[in-house]
């Protein structure tokens, strides 16, 4: 199992804290992942419920039968810490952290996100970063704001430039966003799934290229109900 696959292509994801209710955010990646077409196991770790969504569940991610490619932890407060832990005895090569309190929190958050980082180095986990900018205020575009930065550990990699870093986006539509991340990373490999004309120049790499007009409904945009933003919504 190579990095690559673990983070594109994993035979096992286990789901930690994953929610019964399917109105959660939490319920969200079970659902997503069924919904298009995972062909790969789905491990759901709850420490409360015997099956999740029509799925076995277990307590605890020591519990959990067979290898697991990639730990999706959405899980509040220390039982992130606990959950990285676990990953580390379990071998779980890469960790998705999905839970708010980390750089987002100001200084002590930061700080928190720092130790973990660290911790899941030594481990021997890697530990997706991410940065996270709005532009819209629900449909009305707006300036740009950073709800939050990479870590001053991912931002110091490259002597500061980003180097050897890969970063990761669904859409480049006018490459103000793109621009932003690009001044953070200068030298960041920068892939995204669709690129837009006006933002095509801000990335090295893109799967599709469509038109500048063209508006592009993703998983999150497409629930049955009304889909509270993931900042909002409660895990």
């Amino acid at each position: 199992m190579t990095l690559a696959q673990a983070l594109f292509r994993p035979r096992a994801v286990a789901l930690v804290g994953a929610s019964g209710d399917p109105a959660k955010n939490s319920a969200r990646p079970l659902r997503f992942l069924r919904k298009h077409g995972y062909a790969g196991r789905i491990v759901p770790i709850n420490a409360s419920r015997s099956e999740v969504l029509g799925e076995r569940a277990w307590r605890s991610l020591a519990e959990a039968p067979g290898a697991i490619d990639h730990a999706f932890i959405m899980t509040p407060g220390d039982s992130v810490e606990r959950a990285i832990e676990e990953c580390g005895a379990r071998g779980v090569p890469v960790a998705t952290i999905f839970s708010d309190g980390f750089a987002d929190a100001g200084a002590e958050g930061a700080a928190r996100q720092a130790w973990l980082v660290a911790r899941a180095r030594e481990l021997g986990v890697r530990v997706i970063d991410t940065v996270c900018i709005t532009s819209y205020a629900h449909t009305t575009q707006g300036n740009l704001q950073v709800l939050k930065r990479v870590s001053a550990e991912t931002a110091s990699l490259g002597g500061g430039t980003g180097k050897g870093l890969l970063i990761v986006d669904d859409l480049v539509d006018t490459g103000r966003t793109a621009r932003l991340v690009r001044d953070m990373l200068p030298e960041a490999h920068f892939a995204t799934v669709y690129a837009k004309p006006m933002g095509r120049p801000m990335v090295d790499t893109f799967i599709t290229e469509v038109s500048q007009d063209t508006w592009i409904y993703f998983p999150w945009d497409t629930g049955l109900a009304f889909q509270p933003p993931i900042r909002e919504g409660e895990l």
